[in-house]
């Protein structure tokens, strides 16, 4: 099959640099999409499917809609004649899965002669045993037939398969793992233990026998029980994660990070906060962060709001355009403006980049990193970054 529609497409993203482009092992997947018959029927779900397969990011759903509004006739061109293609083409592959159901081997008889034995002069005949195994699935079935003869000496093995079945891509059931991480979590949990500043707080629940005992020997009568002191850690650990194209490959890590800090029983509050290459300012110039599915924000002085300067620490994970070799001068000045807005307001600043440091050179992240303290995503560097923002860390 062979579509201007489809090639135009995958040229014009392929030649747009903001775009992370499909390989060609997802323009042949579409082709062979659209060669199962899947049913294409209408302008969505074409879109759809485009989406679903080429798309890389979310951010960039509404652009790639624009880009075949502009086609909408030719995609309904190409519609129109996958429906009118695909009948002809299913009948062909039905005739062709039927007939072997339909055939026998002549060779093969179902009905084997015994030998005679000595109290009955004529042979006997003995009805061969049918095994059939039959295994179903959602996309199809496929069947099975063994005629196993008493004799061991013959069998009749017979395969059909069946008409498949194909489903909407919205109803299969993909299945995402994240098997391995640079890191492994429990190492990142004994880290983020280290990153702690304990100032005894409240009493606990927990009766301190041994300091009862020296209470009450110092008054020499029993007063009162005393109990531990709640341990509290003063530091305040914020994660700002990158969520740019760039880093969707990576992205899980930095969940990971946030959720092993959490994990670690010492930054109940490290939630996770997302910006989109760089956190953009509102109309009173603070810096803006969302959540993960970006349907809320917050602003950067909403987020540090009361809190001690120096018990503010800030890890920021992102490839700093390392994995796009960016060398943006505007986006580069815009990164450093931020952070000389963070070392205001925060005591110290650590980053994280999933990009080698080979990858820094000549880019906007070997700039950056001339800023602050970055560091790889290995566990030595992990420690060496929660080294830094408890400001141990010469750099």
């Amino acid at each position: 099959m062979t579509e201007p529609i489809l090639y135009h497409l995958y040229n014009e993203m392929r030649e747009d640099k903001q775009w992370i482009s499909p390989g060609l092992d997802e323009y042949y997947l579409l082709f062979d999409l659209f060669e199962t018959g899947y049913p294409v029927k209408t302008f969505d779900d074409f879109a759809f499917i485009i989406e679903t397969i080429w798309l890389k990011s979310h951010h960039q759903k509404q652009k790639l809609r624009d880009l075949l509004e502009l086609r909408r006739k030719m995609i309904l061109q190409f519609v129109a004649s996958l429906a009118t293609d695909g009948p002809a083409q299913k009948t062909q592959v039905d005739e062709q899965v039927k007939e072997p159901a339909t055939t026998t081997d002549p060779k093969l008889p179902d009905v084997v002669l015994k030998p005679a034995d000595e109290n009955n002069a004529k042979p006997v005949t003995d009805k061969l045993p049918d095994i059939s195994l039959e295994e179903d699935t959602a996309y199809g079935n496929t069947r099975f037939s063994i005629s196993q003869h008493n004799s061991s000496k013959a069998s009749v093995l017979k395969f059909e398969t069946a008409k498949e079945t194909i489903l909407p891509l919205q109803q299969i059931p993909y299945l995402f793992t994240n098997d391995y991480f640079p890191i492994q979590s429990r190492h990142m949990q004994q880290a983020w233990r280290t990153l702690k500043n304990k100032q005894e707080g409240e009493d606990g629940p927990d009766l301190d026998i041994d300091k009862t005992i020296d209470h009450t020997a110092k008054q020499g009568y029993f007063s009162s029980l005393e109990y531990e002191k709640r341990i509290l850690n003063q530091l305040q650990l914020f994660i700002f994660l990158d969520q740019s194209e760039s880093m969707i490959a990576v992205e899980e890590f930095g969940k990971e990070l946030c959720s092993s800090a959490f994990a670690s029983d010492l930054h109940a509050h490290a939630i996770p906060w997302y910006f989109y290459q760089l956190p953009q300012k509102n109309e009173n110039g603070d810096y803006l962060f969302t959540n993960e599915d970006w349907t809320e924000s917050a602003s950067l002085r909403t987020l540090l709001f009361n809190l001690n300067k120096k018990n503010i620490v800030i890890l920021i994970y992102s490839d700093a355009g390392a994995l796009r070799n960016c060398n943006e001068t505007a986006r580069l000045k815009e990164t450093i403006d931020f952070i000389k807005v963070l070392n205001k307001r925060t005591a110290y600043i650590a980053w994280l980049n999933p990009a080698p440091k080979n990858r820094w050179k000549g880019n906007n992240a070997e700039r950056i990193s001339a800023e602050l303290p970055m560091f790889e995503t290995e566990r030595r560097d992990l420690e060496n970054a929660v080294a830094a923002l408890k400001g141990k860390l010469a750099y």
